[in-house]
C-alpha cells in the first residue's frame, strides 16, 4: 500500500487554501463599528449583580468582573478605583501562592 507524496500533502494544501479565501479573513477596519460603540453597547445592556439594578454612575462597565456592586460608593473616584484593582490582582495572586505552597508541603 504505496501512498504517494501528493496524498499526504492533499489536506494542508486544502487548509492552506481554505485560510487564504475571504471568508476565513479578519473583518476591515471599514466593516467594524467603533471600539466607543461597541463599549457602550455592552455597557447599556450588562448584567448585574441583582437584577433590574440600575449600577452607579461611576461603574461603567469598562473594567473584568464589573456586575454594578459598590453600595458604598468606594469606586466613585477613579484614581481609588484603579488602586482597588490593583490591590484586588494582587489579593489574588498572593493567595494562588499560598495554596501552591500548602499543595507542595
Amino acid at each position: 500500500a504505496a501512498v504517494s507524496l501528493l496524498s499526504l500533502f492533499t489536506p494542508k494544501l486544502k487548509m492552506a487554501a481554505a485560510l487564504r479565501s475571504s471568508a476565513l479573513r479578519a473583518p476591515t477596519r471599514a466593516s467594524r463599528p467603533a471600539r466607543s460603540a461597541v463599549r457602550v453597547a455592552a455597557a447599556a445592556g450588562r448584567p448585574t449583580w441583582l437584577p433590574n439594578l440600575n449600577p452607579p454612575a461611576h461603574l461603567k462597565g469598562e473594567m473584568a468582573g464589573d456586575f454594578g456592586f459598590d453600595p458604598l460608593g468606594l469606586g466613585a473616584d477613579p484614581a481609588r478605583l484603579k488602586w482597588f484593582a490593583e490591590a484586588e490582582k494582587t489579593n489574588g495572586r498572593w493567595a494562588i501562592m499560598a495554596v501552591v505552597g500548602i499543595l507542595g508541603t
